[in-house]
């Protein structure tokens, strides 16, 4: 795996349950994996997410202002990513 990947999609390109639990992969949801080495990377982090978020789900709160660089103080960078969703979507805290 070399960028971000939902379960579905590493399945198809051939790995198995076993190769997505391993050291080197991240797994950032249910469904959602990304290659360790990138999982600090907040733009590499957002496209895996944003693979299995709803439809009209935006980067919010915290997350966007890094993601523009913007600095708040005493807050940790990088967890958890916050997304806003539709209303009426089944979307639900995925941390």
């Amino acid at each position: 795996m070399v960028g971000p990947s939902t379960r579905a999609a590493a399945t198809a390109a051939g790995l198995s349950d076993w190769h997505l639990r391993h050291r080197d992969i991240a797994r950032l949801s249910r469904d959602t994996y990304l290659p360790r080495e990138h999982a600090d990377d907040l733009t590499d982090r957002l496209q895996a997410i944003l693979l299995t978020a709803p439809e009209g789900a935006v980067i919010s709160h915290h997350t966007a202002a890094t993601s523009w660089r913007i600095e708040i103080p005493l807050v940790e960078r990088l967890k958890p990513a916050h997304l806003t969703v539709p209303p009426g979507s089944r979307a639900r805290n995925r941390q």
